[in-house]
């Protein structure tokens, strides 16, 4: 046998770490290069579902992916100084039915610097697609003042991470390839009990200014209710409107304005906001007012609205409060206080300018409120409404070897395959 005959029989070991996102794979080596390459720009566009299987033959990979989800952790041993949530449940005008967000303050002790870890309820990275976090209940629990938690702490992680390490990004099913009269090349036939195991997550998020001569309809409460809006966790109206705004007018305020005028919906007058559908849950609000507004409203129809605001003003002070009592300890220390790290340091700001800006006890600011250079409105309302999608047809299925197909039909009923 000649020497080159004998390189080309030595079989060549497969190392994961030179195949790149096709390393997930346990059969990489039956595929082609082509279809390799299509497989990791599949995984990079794989949406997050809300309740994905693990694969049933793993190599390691997956684990490792594991790793590298936007969870949020304290990466170093640290020290509890404080954990505010942004709205107390219960909250007045309604209340509200979940927490959104929860800023966890701690002291570094490796670097001897104050840090913080933010805790939101959902992801939203993205402009439309994002996940709701699962939140470790036990370990919030011990977020206390004076808690030590060790490093590396995960406290909220993406719902495709299961069982510590388990990285499910896609589903199990049962799969047959044969032939269809109606079916060209790349199409696929599902069947309809197995789309509810595919369930992903979209957010929509609005800006609604609110001025003085610009009222918000009673589209969620009755005439002795104003409720112009739902409350976190509460569903958006049946119609898929998320809002009513209507000019006020004082020539048919009588009519337009009155108790029963606002909870109806006037086409010739009013401007609706909607929603992709009737199924949104509202995820998170925010309100911010503008106090150098000269104009006064519409009397009755900024109690909901100053709910809100007053709570986003009151979590921001609490940090400030925090904020305080770290400096005034950092006297006492001396030149062994802790430092404060960058996020931290751009948290107090934003904090600073939201509380200060409002001018409490009659202070004087220069801080104002703007949207891209511009003033806001007496009020400005940021709202994120989750949606629960499943797919459908046109949506396009892959799996683990580059194999990319559309879904051309639905079974609506056919016999489950068993196991």
């Amino acid at each position: 046998m000649s020497k080159k005959e004998d390189i080309q029989k030595q079989e060549i070991p497969i190392m994961s770490k030179f195949m790149g996102l096709h390393a997930i794979n346990s059969f990489a080596d039956k595929d082609s290069a082509s279809r390799a390459q299509m497989l990791g720009q599949h995984i990079s566009q794989t949406l997050p579902l809300c309740d994905g299987d693990p694969r049933i033959i793993q190599n390691g990979t997956d684990m490792m992916f594991s790793k590298h989800t936007f969870k949020r952790k304290i990466s170093c041993k640290a020290r509890i100084i404080a954990t505010i949530p942004r709205y107390r449940l219960g909250m007045e005008k309604g209340g509200v039915n979940s927490i959104t967000e929860v800023i966890v303050i701690y002291l570094n002790l490796d670097e001897n610097k104050y840090d913080h870890v933010s805790l939101p309820s959902y992801s939203d990275m993205h402009s439309y697609f994002g996940f709701e976090y699962k939140w470790d209940e036990k370990k919030l629990q011990k977020l206390r003042p004076g808690t030590i938690i060790e490093e590396e702490t995960i406290l909220a992680d993406s719902p495709t991470v299961k069982d510590g390490d388990k990285y499910c990004f896609g589903a199990t099913m049962n799969v047959v390839s044969v032939s269809h009269p109606g079916v060209a090349e790349d199409a696929v036939i599902i069947r309809r009990g197995a789309i509810p195991k595919l369930r992903f997550k979209v957010y929509e998020k609005r800006a609604i200014s609110v001025s003085a001569t610009k009222v918000l309809a009673n589209l969620y409460g009755d005439e002795n209710n104003y409720k112009p809006l739902p409350n976190i966790g509460e569903k958006i109206h049946s119609s898929g409107m998320i809002c009513l705004s209507r000019e006020l007018d004082i020539m048919s305020a009588p009519i337009l304005f009155s108790k029963k005028g606002l909870m109806k919906y006037n086409i010739m007058f009013d401007e609706a906001n909607y929603s992709r559908d009737s199924n949104g849950v509202v995820k998170d609000i925010k309100i911010y007012r503008n106090p150098t507004s000269k104009k006064a409203p519409l009397t009755g129809t900024t109690d909901f609205l100053d709910s809100y605001s007053k709570a986003l003003v009151t979590f921001h002070q609490e940090i400030i409060d925090v904020y305080e009592d770290l400096e005034k300890d950092g006297k006492q220390l001396g030149k062994s206080a802790p430092t404060y790290s960058p996020k931290f340091h751009a948290l107090v700001v934003e904090s600073l300018g939201i509380v200060y800006g409002d001018g409490p006890d009659g202070i004087s600011t220069p801080i104002k409120k703007l949207f891209k250079k511009d003033p806001i409105d007496l009020y400005r309302v940021e709202i994120v409404v989750e949606h629960e999608l499943s797919i459908n047809h046109g949506y396009k299925l892959t799996n683990l070897h580059g194999k990319l197909k559309i879904i051309w039909f639905i079974l609506l009923n056919c016999p489950a395959i068993r196991n």
